[in-house]
């Protein structure tokens, strides 16, 4: 989608459209997730919305990712939900290339960029063990975008309070032990 199109998108659904991205990649994402977002969660399951996500970042490169992670601070809640669960669905990550293990290493940028603005939903909590266990075994441990991206993870988790157990009181969060095994191996 180019951004004379996009202009035309962006009338179509003015009032839910918020991004403020030029980057056709990023365009061509949002439009994805902005024409289906209202309409029922089986499109997103089992019409092949969150696949299609996956899809599109597969095109992106590290600059496009870039793009992305500035302009996601513009998109609603529900967007930045229906974006994680693209990005994180676990089902995904199987067998790929060198290339797309690398664009894999860009995605993780867009979950540090998500935890640092507190903008998301349980979505990341919900998927991230998954995420991780099926992640981490692919890729180069000691890359800098990987070592920065599970830098912010741990320091998201340490700082996440508001897991409780049944009877309220304060508890580690279920993903605590699979982030502290990863940070040890990527960390040291």
């Amino acid at each position: 989608m180019f951004p004379k199109d996009f202009e035309l998108f962006r009338q179509k659904y003015q009032d839910n459209c918020f991004t403020k991205s030029a980057n056709n990649l990023v365009l061509k994402l949002y439009s994805s997730i902005l024409k289906n977002e209202t309409v029922d969660s089986d499109v997103w399951i089992v019409g092949g919305g969150f696949e299609d996500i996956h899809r599109i970042l597969f095109d992106f490169e590290e600059n496009d990712f870039n793009n992305l992670n500035n302009d996601i601070i513009n998109w609603t809640p529900d967007q930045i939900e229906i974006f994680c669960n693209g990005l994180l669905f676990a089902d995904y990550y199987i067998e790929y290339s060198k290339q797309k293990i690398d664009n894999l290493e860009n995605r993780f940028l867009s979950i540090s960029r998500l935890l640092r603005s507190g903008n998301f939903g349980p979505e990341i909590g919900d998927n991230i063990e998954d995420f991780l266990k099926l992640y981490f075994p692919k890729i180069n441990a000691k890359d800098i975008k990987v070592i920065n991206g599970i830098k912010e993870l741990k320091k998201w988790n340490d700082n996440n309070q508001s897991w409780t157990n049944s009877v309220g009181e304060a508890v580690d969060s279920p993903f605590t032990e699979i982030i502290e095994t990863t940070y040890k191996e990527v960390c040291g």
